[in-house]
């Protein structure tokens, strides 16, 4: 674990040196329409040493590195192994101190199982909770729970379709390509995230209530604690630019057409796209190969930080 989180440190430190741009995900939209390059860090927060969580987001300050953390709902099965809800709280608080983000990370089709009640209903709650501990959100995410998934029928995740804004059928209420019981939930508890106060939902892609859909190249460790590797996807349309479009369609590596605003700084002859790699975190492969990157492109960067906490 220390290692792995030397070498995080180190890729980052890459970043820094080459004049990366970290912003907030709530901060995007500034980001595009400047036509700036932009590193959007997103942490998923699970169950993990909370003491050891807020050294890492100081660390993170420390180096000029700010980003977003999503953090679970009040007591979810996950995390109450790990910590209680105040302490949580204090967590959340202490993370925002060091200037990072605060968003909330949910798994909408398990909040309707467990609760029994509309996702509306429980939304509102929760955020209630929230606020009663004086912490607010205009951002969430998504939390994969593999005995939650409903898949449509090419095998893609519908949780997306629970909000207007999110959705990527694209023939709702029918959802053709969602099985019935599936679809008949979806129907059921269909929102509005504006009504909420979210502005934001931080999956891939990015959807913002002023840009749509904003697509970005994309690094993630979710396979790190399976074979210690990142991967790396940079996209013809994505390679120093965003994608804008007012859809998604089903899958998170789809592209719908759209839009594309070019950042200023022109991309490097180091990187000619498409880029699909897995490169081992350690030993400093990530950060020779992909250092400049930061410089250049918009980069969604997802980290889990239980593998280095």
């Amino acid at each position: 674990m220390t290692e792995a989180r030397d070498a995080l440190f180190d890729l980052l430190a890459s970043w820094v040196r080459s004049d990366g741009r970290f912003a907030h995900l709530t901060a995007i939209d500034r980001h595009v329409a400047g036509r700036e390059p932009g590193i959007f860090i997103k942490h998923d927060v699970h169950d993990l040493d909370l003491e050891r969580l807020v050294s890492f987001a100081e660390r993170e300050a420390d180096l000029g590195v700010t980003g977003t953390y999503f953090f679970m709902p009040p007591d979810h099965p996950r995390t109450r192994k790990a910590y209680d809800f105040s302490d949580q709280i204090r967590a959340m608080k202490a993370v925002a101190a060091c200037g990072h983000e605060l968003g909330l990370h949910i798994d909408p089709f398990f909040l309707i199982a467990e609760e029994k009640r509309t996702l509306r209903a429980v939304l509102e709650d929760m955020l209630a909770c929230f606020a009663g501990h004086g912490v607010t959100f205009r951002i969430g995410n998504m939390h994969g729970n593999s005995r939650h998934k409903h898949p449509d029928l090419d095998g893609y995740g519908t949780s997306f379709d629970l909000f207007d804004e999110t959705a990527r059928q694209q023939d709702y209420p029918k959802l053709s390509r969602v099985p019935a019981e599936s679809a008949a939930i979806i129907r059921a508890n269909r929102m509005n995230l504006a009504e909420l106060g979210f502005t934001h939902w931080a999956d891939m892609p990015v959807w913002s209530a002023q840009n749509g859909f904003i697509v970005t190249n994309f690094i993630t460790d979710n396979r790190f604690g399976k074979d210690g590797t990142y991967e790396f996807i940079i996209d013809e349309l994505t390679c120093g630019a965003y994608l804008k479009s007012t859809i998604q369609l089903p899958g998170s590596r789809k592209r719908s057409r759209g839009e594309t605003v070019v950042v200023r700084d022109l991309p490097s002859k180091n990187f000619e796209a498409p880029i699909h790699e897995r490169i081992a975190l350690t030993g400093g492969a990530l950060a020779a190969r992909f250092g400049e990157a930061s410089r250049i492109m918009p980069l969604l960067v997802l980290l889990h930080p239980e593998f280095y906490c």
